[in-house]
């Protein structure tokens, strides 16, 4: 029956907005005050935390956008985050929140700016990322993807236990909101955990080192089992790792 029931409800998930074989994100552990100035089109960012960590919450409020899939079965909508790679334009995402073709695919990149999806440059649905190929940025401001990713030099830094990391994404619908967290442990499928909070919504969500590296995808929060049934888990978030990620085929290189 415990069985049945988990089934249910990861059907259920799956088709409400975007999920995996956990579940989504964000919330925020400790409060990040930002306000949008229309005429530069940024995000103000809290002066009492430290000037570093500052520079990544703007990295990951700046870039966030929200895609929405449309197929038979209705819209699932998840997060992505801009960025530029030369002279092109692409969002980064999770797979699980693309169910249609590029023809059906919008970026959301805010007020009443929509862009057409061009490609769909990757899809891995095993490991869980997609990245699609856009006309322009809109209104968000493109990370430039050479700058933010780590170095497999860097990769034992940027994944330490109790690492803290940011992310910006639209749980339940709302937001954008942008959270913290820490890295609390390593899956035996590469990907590692998060203390955090997550909901549905926020798959997607690009993950930000204290420093301003990008290290993984938002792609689920756990799912326990209790006497009474099934329990989420929602302080404690999943991320795929970018070191996964095929970034020739991604890049062209």
């Amino acid at each position: 029956m415990i069985d049945r029931l988990k089934l249910g409800l990861l059907v259920i998930l799956l088709l409400v907005l975007s999920v995996t074989v956990y579940f989504k994100a964000p919330v925020i552990n400790g409060y990040v005050d930002y306000v949008r100035q229309e005429q530069e089109n940024q995000i103000l960012v809290s002066t009492e935390i430290p000037q570093r960590d500052r520079q990544a919450i703007s990295l990951s409020a700046n870039s966030v956008v929200r895609i929405m899939s449309r197929d038979v079965r209705g819209v699932a909508v998840s997060t992505g985050t801009m960025f530029q790679h030369e002279d092109s334009y692409y969002v980064l995402t999770v797979a699980h929140g693309i169910m249609s073709e590029c023809e059906a695919v919008l970026i959301w990149t805010g007020e009443m700016s929509f862009l057409p999806c061009q490609e769909i440059v990757v899809i891995d649905r095993q490991i869980d990322y997609a990245v699609i190929k856009i006309e322009s940025p809109g209104l968000s401001t493109p990370i430039k993807i050479e700058r933010v990713l780590p170095s497999p030099g860097q990769y034992r830094r940027v994944y330490s236990l109790m690492n803290k990391v940011y992310y910006t994404g639209f749980p339940n619908s709302t937001g954008p909101l942008t959270i913290s967290g820490e890295i609390s442990g390593y899956a035996p499928d590469g990907n590692f955990f998060l203390h955090s909070y997550a909901w549905s919504g926020s798959s997607g969500s690009a993950v930000f080192s204290h420093n301003g590296k990008l290290i993984g995808l938002v792609v689920a929060i756990d799912i326990g089992r209790t006497p009474f049934g099934v329990q989420l888990l929602s302080n404690v978030v999943v991320v795929v790792p970018v070191s996964r990620f095929d970034w020739d085929k991604i890049l062209g290189d």
